[in-house]
């Protein structure tokens, strides 16, 4: 990877696009080699900040030239990110066990106690946070908001946390752990979440697929400029949208992939 002319590294939730991703980018530049990690964001700021890795005794200098993470903040983080582009949209799926044995059909029912053996995503950017109608009434639950802040979940009855990714969703409920669990729209339509799953409840129109959004950006200090622009302008094109479509990834609006500096908080 050090000696590759560009550097990608993107949140793990894209790892099921990449390869097709980036081969049809270097399929219109011929010759152009590129290295690519896709981690849990949190990792990959981390890695960001700390101009490469470290593995036991063994350290590994190494810069990207792209970051492509959760949502616009997770660019604002890095704080060498000047424009962006929302790349792609995705959405929530509240995937059941076979059978659904807590007879789980909408949010609502997260709320009670025989339902709420619920897995969450561990990575605290990335919780999925019930908000209700009327919170002061007690009211049920109406939509699901992704990567809000949540102090308290650590503590809530029956939510277990998985220790890296939601992609452990899947294997949770093959082993009877996991009656429920949030995942990604792809994650869970994969052969894995099929496999796995009984199906998929989450009612129409509060799957948030207007809040799950990727966002990407060239760093800087590149040392690779031209690339990572020539990427980031790919990502937002007709063969970009293609590639990650073909792995159920949802389109962009034309406005989104358009390049613009990245917005102050």
């Amino acid at each position: 990877m050090p000696d590759a002319k560009l550097t990608v590294w993107a949140a793990g939730n894209q790892f099921f696009a990449m390869t097709r991703v980036i081969h049809d980018f270097q399929a219109l530049h011929p010759g152009l080699t590129v290295g690519l990690v896709t981690l849990p964001p949190g990792l990959l700021l981390k890695a960001i900040q700390a101009h490469g890795w470290s593995f036991g005794d063994a350290t590994l200098t190494l810069d990207s030239d792209v970051f492509a993470s959760f949502g616009v903040q997770g660019l604002r983080d890095v704080e060498k990110i000047s424009s962006c582009i929302i790349c792609m949209h995705n959405a929530l799926e509240l995937m059941v066990a076979k059978g659904n044995p807590k007879r789980v059909g909408g949010l609502h029912d997260l709320t009670r106690g025989p339902a709420r053996d619920a897995a969450q995503p561990a990575d605290r950017g990335h919780h999925v946070v019930l908000r209700q109608t009327d919170p002061s009434a007690g009211g049920p639950v109406d939509r699901p908001v992704p990567g809000s802040d949540c102090s308290d979940c650590d503590s809530a009855g029956h939510v277990h946390f998985t220790s890296v990714h939601h992609r452990e969703i899947p294997a949770g409920m093959t082993g009877g752990r996991v009656v429920s669990g949030w995942s990604a729209h792809r994650d869970a339509g994969s052969d894995r979440g099929r496999r796995a799953s009984g199906g998929r409840c989450v009612p129409p129109g509060q799957d948030a697929a207007d809040q799950v959004e990727y966002a990407a950006g060239p760093l800087e200090d590149s040392p690779h400029a031209a690339a990572a622009a020539a990427f980031i302008d790919f990502l937002g094109s007709r063969p970009g949208q293609d590639a990650y479509a073909a792995y159920g990834f949802l389109p962009a609006t034309e406005d989104e992939r358009t390049p613009r500096p990245l917005p102050a908080n």
